[in-house]
Order: structure tokens, then C-alpha cells, then sequence
């Protein structure tokens, strides 16, 4: 069957036949919150790598600065404006300011019959088969220095269910610096933190 018209668009929303695995829209976030700089996925700097470690030499992301702005000015409105779909889930100190994008991936077709018969809404649709909640976003907007992509299984809405818990974990990388620390660093830290310490 030849494309259609209507999978243009599909695909223009990340419908469709547009995949992706969230460490690829985590990157994608922060690619655009780094302006397209070079960005190597990690959780923690290994032991004995210098600060200076080299990043790659990532090819653009062949964006206009203009195009790349209004992207980021989007994302920044988002978690900031008070008519963003994360407003709830801002982080309210500015220096720890993210920017992200909500998001639903649909679990199943959702038919004409279905709307009209109001099967579409999450109470009347059993679990398994209501959409995916997923948020990525960087932080902080001034100076980008962490990236995350969250996907909740049939959580729903990318703005209930994912965008507050990728707020909790960007404020506490961010107030923690774990990217600063060796994986026994952070493994101690978590292990007194746990006990009470």
C-alpha cells in the first residue's frame, strides 16, 4: 500500500510509524537543550575518567537557530507558562528551572465507535490497554546540564503521570550533582540515606 497523506501527518505528531526507545528521545532532548553540541549518554562519570573527558563530535542537527529557539522557547513554556501542560510539574526555583514536552503513546486504535460510544476515556477502558505517559525534558533551561525521557505503561497523560516524576529526579540531580561522583559514591550516599543517616 503506497504512503498516505494522512501518515504524513501521523508522523509529523511521532504517531505512526514513528519509534523510538526513551534513551533515543532522552538524547534528542538533550541535543536540543544543548543546541546540538555533543552529548554522550551516561548516569555516572566512570571512576577514573578526567572531568575533560572527551564527548565525540556529534554532526548537527541541520536546525536553523531559529527553528532550534522556538523549539526551545516551546519546551521552556511547557513546564513555565501557566497554560503549559506541565505547569503543575515546574520546578519553582529558577536556577533548577527544566524544560520538557508531555506526551501519550496510544496502546490501541481508538475507533469512530468507540468515541461515540465515550469507550475512549481512560475509566472505561481496561488497563492494559490505555496509552503510555512519557516527559522528557533538560535542566536547567539557563544551561542545560541533564537530560531525561520518562515512559509510565499505561499511566496516560504524559503531564499526570510522567512529567512529576521527571521533575523529582532532575531536582534531585541537580541538587545532588551525581554526575560529579563515582558509582561508590552514589551507592554510599543512597545506602546512609536509606538507613537513616
Amino acid at each position: 500500500m503506497p504512503w498516505q497523506k494522512g501518515e504524513t501527518l501521523n508522523t509529523g505528531i511521532g504517531q505512526g510509524y514513528v519509534l523510538a526507545t526513551p534513551l533515543q528521545l532522552c538524547v534528542m532532548a538533550a541535543r536540543l537543550g544543548s543546541g546540538g553540541k555533543a552529548v554522550v549518554p551516561h548516569l555516572v562519570k566512570p571512576a577514573a575518567a578526567p572531568d575533560d573527558q572527551a564527548r565525540g563530535d556529534f554532526a548537527s542537527l541541520g536546525l536553523s537557530e531559529t527553528a532550534l529557539r522556538t523549539i526551545r522557547e516551546g519546551m521552556d513554556a511547557v513546564s513555565n507558562s501557566p497554560r503549559g501542560t506541565a505547569y503543575r510539574s515546574r520546578i519553582k526555583e529558577p536556577e533548577f528551572a527544566l524544560a520538557g514536552k508531555t506526551g501519550t503513546s496510544q496502546v490501541r486504535r481508538i475507533t469512530k465507535a468507540d468515541r461515540l460510544a465515550g469507550r475512549h476515556k481512560d475509566k472505561n477502558i481496561p488497563w492494559e490497554e490505555r496509552d503510555h505517559a512519557l516527559f522528557v525534558a533538560y535542566a536547567p533551561t539557563t544551561a542545560p546540564r541533564y537530560a531525561i525521557s520518562v515512559v509510565v505503561e499505561h499511566g496516560g497523560s504524559g503531564s499526570a503521570a510522567a512529567a512529576p516524576i521527571a521533575r523529582d529526579v532532575l531536582l534531585y540531580a541537580q541538587r545532588r550533582n551525581p554526575l560529579a561522583a563515582t558509582p561508590n559514591e552514589i551507592f554510599a550516599t543512597l545506602t546512609t540515606e536509606s538507613a537513616g543517616g
